[in-house]
């Protein structure tokens, strides 16, 4: 699976910056954009199974760190 087009396609659908889209999924910025431009090639089971239900324009099973920034969403 091609992770760096996922984030691209969520990002370019939500409008999230790297950082928002880490806070929303519970990871680091650095581990989006490792996985982003390629340096990490897959994610953990659970962060990779929320990025697929944001990209197919669910909401992740996890609850964001930022309440507002799920309101957004």
């Amino acid at each position: 699976m091609d992770w760096k087009i996922i984030i691209a396609q969520v990002q370019a659908k939500s409008g999230l910056t790297q950082p928002q889209l880490a806070q929303l999924l519970g990871c680091s910025q650095a581990h989006i954009s490792d996985l982003a431009r390629g340096r990490q090639r897959e994610p953990r089971y659970s962060l990779g199974l929320r990025l697929l239900e944001l990209s197919n324009g669910g909401v992740p099973a996890r609850k964001p760190r930022n309440k507002q920034l799920a309101e957004e969403v």
